[in-house]
Order: C-alpha cells, then structure tokens, then sequence
C-alpha cells in the first residue's frame, strides 16, 4: 500500500532524474572548461585545443577560397569548395593540435596551421577568437 511518504519519495526520484536528463541532453557538463587563449599571444610550437565551432582546410590556399565565399555569401561555392577541397567542420572540443605557424587573411582574419598529435598532416584552422585553449600539461 503506498503511503505519502512513498508518493513523496517517488515524485522527488523522477523529478532528479528528469533534471539529470534535461541537464545531459542540452550539454551542460559538470567540471572546469578550458578557458580561451588570446589568439595574439598563441606562438609556434604550442599545444592547443579546439574548443568552439570552427572550419579547417589541408591547405591555406583552400582556406582562402572558403573564406571569400563566406565573406560573399555565396553558399553554393561554400559547398563547393568545402568537399572539393576536404575541408572539415571541427564541432565542439577536439585536439591537441601543435601549432607550427600563422598567416593573416584579408580584414584582420587569421589563420593557424597546426598538426595532431601524434604527428598528423598539416590543416589551417580559421582561428577567431575564443576558438583555441592552451592545453594543460
């Protein structure tokens, strides 16, 4: 026979798992999150991580190329370019990548080269700010 306390306990039970549910599914994690680094102060030879929404591309040429459609707007040569080119949508926190060097692009933008470790091909990241963190020893 149930009595109030068991109806309490019950409600409160499926209300915790409710919230833990809600909690795991929107992608809120528990813990310390890597804190961005200053895009300007990053040099050669660092290790770092990807932790925001970025695009990169084997080749600085491609990076270009996709940037100037972006800039243009045009979705069809983005597409384009995008799987002609094998360029990849990095999502959420991925690496560590070492940086091996840096160019600027058109109107302030810059781009990252980097390589996985263990030691992968070169990619060129589009590096805005917030993109990288400095990852922990």
């Amino acid at each position: 026979m149930l009595t109030k306390k068991h109806l309490i306990g019950a409600i409160t039970i499926m209300l915790a798992v409710s919230v833990a549910v809600v909690l795991a599914k929107s992608g809120v994690r528990r813990g310390h999150s890597l804190p961005p680094a200053d895009l300007a102060s990053l040099r050669a030879g660092e290790a770092v991580m990807v932790i925001r929404t970025t695009y990169a591309c084997p080749s600085l040429a491609a990076m270009n190329r996709l940037h100037e459609d972006a800039v243009a707007h045009d979705e069809i040569g983005f597409a384009n370019h995008f799987s002609r080119e094998h360029c990849e949508k990095i999502k959420g926190v991925a690496g560590p990548f070492r940086i091996l060097g840096f160019s600027d692009g058109p109107a302030g933008v810059r781009y990252v080269g980097v390589a996985g470790e263990p030691p992968q091909p070169e990619r060129w990241i589009f590096g805005a700010p917030g993109v990288f963190s400095l990852r922990k020893p």
